[in-house]
C-alpha cells in the first residue's frame, strides 16, 4: 500500500510501513504574498556614512533569513525612512536578491534556510533622503517576492 502526505513542502511517500522524504522546492500551497512570511529582515541598522563616498550620506544595512523551503530569486524590500514622530518621510526600494533588475552582477537565489547578507563594510547608500528624516530611525518589510522557476 502506497500512501503520499505532504507536510510544508516535505513528500512523505509511506510504502510497506518505511516512510520515505522528498523535498519540494515550490510548494503549491503557498503564493508569493503568503511565503513572505517565512522571510524575515534582521539586524537592520541606518546611519550616515563616515568614508569615502557615503560620508554624509543616508546608510542601510540588514540581513534576510528564508526560514521556509522554497527558493527565491528576486526580493524587493521597502525601508521607510522615519521623522521623529514615527512618520514616514521617505521610501526606497531595495533589491537585495535580484536576477539582473539592477546595475551590478546578479545575487545568487536565496534558497531555504539561507540568509542573504552585504559584507560587513558595505551598505546601500540611499540618496534624497530629506532632512527631517531621524537618524536610525527606519523600518523595512519585505515587499515583493519570486520564486525561482
Amino acid at each position: 500500500m502506497k500512501r503520499i502526505l505532504m507536510i510544508t513542502g516535505t513528500i512523505l511517500v509511506v510504502l510497506s510501513g518505511v516512510v520515505y522524504a522528498m523535498q519540494r522546492d515550490n510548494p503549491a500551497p503557498y503564493s508569493a504574498e503568503e511565503y513572505i512570511q517565512f522571510l524575515t529582515i534582521e539586524e537592520l541598522y541606518a546611519g550616515r556614512g563616515n568614508v569615502g563616498e557615503t560620508t554624509g550620506m543616508p546608510i542601510v544595512w540588514f540581513k534576510v533569513r528564508n526560514n521556509g523551503v522554497s527558493t527565491i530569486e528576486h526580493i524587493q524590500v521597502t525601508v521607510e525612512f522615519l521623522n521623529d514622530e514615527n512618520q514616514v518621510v521617505f521610501e526606497k526600494k531595495l533589491h537585495p536578491v535580484h536576477q539582473g533588475r539592477e546595475s551590478g552582477e546578479p545575487v545568487q537565489p536565496l534558497g531555504p534556510n539561507e540568509v542573504w547578507q552585504m559584507s560587513a563594510i558595505r551598505y546601500y547608500i540611499v540618496r534624497q533622503v530629506p532632512h527631517t528624516w531621524q537618524l536610525g530611525n527606519v523600518r523595512a518589510k519585505i515587499t515583493e517576492i519570486e520564486f525561482k522557476t
